[in-house]
């Protein structure tokens, strides 16, 4: 699994600034970039019409878990990324399938 290899240089953004606080270096850096914005940006040279209006029925949870999903992470992976319980991913990977989402792309 290369995605999880460490580079020996790099430093993870949950680490602890000071002991006696709970402040990450996450905290403190400040970023305009939105992943999901990214992500499902409406552009019909990347996605059909059908695909848009697919991934428009989704909450941004759903969404969330359908790309760690397509990255490769596992179910145990994305709820602890995400903080979510068992019956919150179970819920959302229902509606991801469910046909009701899914019939718009056929």
């Amino acid at each position: 699994r290369i995605k999880r290899m460490a580079d020996r240089m790099s430093v993870s953004l949950d680490t602890p600034i000071d002991d006696n606080d709970n402040s990450t270096i996450g905290d403190f850096i400040t970023d305009s970039f939105d992943f999901e914005k990214e992500i499902f940006k409406k552009r019909e040279d990347i996605y059909s019409r059908k695909m848009i209006k697919y991934l428009n029925r989704l909450s941004k949870t759903q969404k969330e878990i359908l790309m760690m999903t397509i990255a490769g992470y596992t179910t145990k992976e994305i709820q602890e990324i995400l903080n979510i319980t068992d019956k919150e991913y179970s819920d959302c990977n229902s509606a991801i399938h469910s046909y009701r989402n899914v019939s718009v792309l056929f």
